[in-house]
């Protein structure tokens, strides 16, 4: 069974952070797949700064190396009604024209998010004939799109020893956010805007995604 791997990355990123408070080895994630069938595509879906800064850049490297085809949005900026401001680079549409792009090239579409809006394109792949399965967390996936899974569903939080990185990959992780601010490769948390004619200090939250970077370089 031929097999592509899509990986909604701001998803994933608060998927590790907020629910399982653990990272996952991209490696296991791959090995994953690949137990169940012919891993003939993989692609991680990231908002980026641009240019990338160092730490930012490592880790989409590490991605690279690891066998995923990176598909990128540079970050925007939205103003909120309350003076505050979030970064993000939505990539939905990108991962569904993928799906459909290269239906021809899978039987089964592996999907790594909790995103409700992939409700829809799931519904439309079924009916393509196409198998899917989706891997999220509980209380993290959004319940339309638990629904549409069904039996097609797979919780990381079964099992820490089955996806956690390992101590090595850790340690190399955190070795490279020491001495420096740490960025993030997608969504960034709001933001209080100063208004004393200074320019805002940009907090960086998505402290790994670059954050979590080489858990599995």
């Amino acid at each position: 069974m031929r097999i592509s791997l899509f990986l909604d990355g701001a998803n994933f990123f608060y998927m590790q952070r907020d629910r399982l408070h653990w990272w996952i080895d991209l490696r296991k994630l791959l090995e994953f797949a690949r137990a169940k069938g012919e891993l003939v595509d993989a692609f991680y879906y990231i908002g980026v700064d641009v240019p990338p800064d160092a730490r930012q850049q490592a880790y989409l490297d590490t991605v690279t190396r690891l066998g995923f085809a990176l598909v990128t949005k540079q970050l925007k900026t939205i103003m909120q009604a309350d003076g505050t401001s979030t970064q993000k680079a939505n990539l939905d549409i990108e991962i569904v024209l993928a799906m459909f792009n290269t239906i021809d090239h899978y039987d089964l579409a592996m999907l790594v998010s909790g995103d409700g809006d992939f409700e829809r394109p799931l519904q439309l792949l079924r009916a393509r004939g196409k198998r899917f399965l989706v891997l999220s967390t509980l209380a993290f996936v959004a319940r339309e799109l638990r629904e549409v899974a069904g039996m097609h569903y797979s919780t990381l939080r079964i099992s820490a020893s089955t996806w956690k990185e390992s101590e090595a990959t850790e340690k190399a992780r955190r070795s490279l956010r020491k001495g420096g601010r740490e960025s993030a490769c997608w969504d960034r948390r709001r933001i209080k805007r100063r208004n004393h004619g200074v320019s805002p200090h940009r907090v960086h939250a998505a402290s790994s995604a670059k954050n979590h970077v080489p858990r599995s370089a």
